[in-house]
């Protein structure tokens, strides 16, 4: 949890880093991106042969800015559109944007004034090109780059998803007394170690969203969200799985304890959802909450929480649509949706915010926090 604590000072939160480019072996160069000759706008030609694209002479790989950001927004937005740029033609996408594409973008005066300069930018700046290449999950599995010349819908959404966290893990540990807490918690490009862990539980993931009627996108952005929010050992060792299992980061995909539900929570919200006949109750009833079983089958514990949480939300006028709505679930999953004293609501369900103290963006720090993860996958399953 999001409790501030004392302990030893820690380096300074550091915005996400990418990797340098690797630069050319010496002895023949490859060819720059930019200058080999292309197919013109609407030419039914073969598609661009991938190259490697490597930066022009004297260019530097630096942190992700808010110019780029913008124009990945754009090109995620209208993924669809610079796809058949160069073919002029719907039919012909082949789901990944070339320099060719870029171009004819640049060219062509169908495209908006927002359309043409995401794609100059891209053009004009190659290591923003290498970034958006380069799959996010490269680094972690000990692979080559992955660059091939060419830019996927899923590079752009993970990129774009890294400068969310980043900017609003900056925004908290600016804004708020949880500095040292943000950045000895949550280190930088925690995202991809949480993109990996819902990704080998996916099959997971889906079913036990339909076995408890929610959506997946719901229950994969609060694996996410607890998977990238708690790397503490402190954390992981006043929960109960965390001292049977250890940190929840240090696990492997797949491992135990991802969710972090305590026995008590999913005890209340299996009663809940018998008594108010949702979905999945009988199974919720027959899930065991020794420490073993809420370790193994985490996941399930936390989409018997989450169909509790979101039954209340519904009775109560509000909505499950949104990443908004997802992450004050989110919210109220990690920090009740009550007081357990005076038995006061935390959370307006309606109005989407946080009660009484009204936090960073009216909605708390673990909302705030996580709501790209939820928009992330809202898209994905959408």
């Amino acid at each position: 949890m999001l409790t501030p604590v004392t302990g030893p000072s820690y380096p300074a939160y550091q915005p996400v880093q990418y990797e340098p480019h690797p630069e050319p072996s010496p002895g023949q160069q490859p060819t720059v991106p930019g200058t080999e000759p292309g197919p013109q706008p609407g030419a039914n030609a073969a598609p661009q042969a991938p190259v490697t694209p490597y930066p022009t002479p004297g260019s530097h790989t630096d942190p992700i800015s808010e110019e780029e950001a913008r124009a990945l927004r754009t090109l995620r937005d209208d993924f669809a559109l610079f796809d058949t740029a160069r073919q002029q033609d719907p039919g012909q996408a082949d789901g990944v944007v070339s320099r060719n594409d870029l171009r004819a973008v640049v060219q062509g005066s169908q495209y908006s004034a927002e359309q043409k300069a995401a794609a100059q930018y891209l053009l004009d700046h190659p290591d923003a090109f290498y970034r958006a290449d380069v799959p996010h999950d490269h680094s972690a599995h000990g692979a080559g780059d992955g660059a091939d010349g060419f830019i996927g819908r899923d590079s752009v959404e993970d990129l774009l998803l890294a400068w969310d966290l980043d900017e609003r893990k900056r925004g908290v540990a600016a804004n708020t007394s949880l500095k040292t807490l943000i950045e000895k918690d949550m280190p930088v490009n925690g995202h991809v170690t949480a993109l990996d862990v819902v990704e080998a539980n996916r099959e997971t993931i889906e079913e036990m969203a339909a076995r408890y009627g929610i959506d997946p996108a719901l229950l994969a952005g609060v694996v996410a969200s607890e998977v990238d929010f708690d790397h503490n050992p402190w954390d992981a060792a006043v929960n109960t799985l965390g001292e049977l299992h250890g940190p929840a980061y240090k696990l492997d995909p797949g491992g135990p304890g991802i969710a972090e539900v305590h026995a008590d929570t999913v005890k209340r919200s299996a009663k809940y959802l018998a008594e108010h006949g949702v979905p999945g109750a009988e199974q919720a009833r027959q899930f065991g909450t020794d420490a073993e079983n809420l370790g193994h089958n985490s996941i399930e514990a936390a989409a018997i929480v989450l169909a509790e949480l979101q039954h209340r939300k519904l009775a109560a006028g509000g909505t499950v649509d949104t990443p908004r709505d997802m992450a004050i679930l989110f919210g109220a999953y990690r920090n009740g949706f009550e007081d357990p004293n005076t038995h006061q609501p935390r959370y307006d369900f309606v109005g989407n915010r946080l009660l009484g103290d009204q936090g960073i963006d009216g909605v708390g720090n673990d909302p705030y926090l996580s709501e790209p993860y939820f928009a992330y996958y809202d898209r994905q399953y959408g």
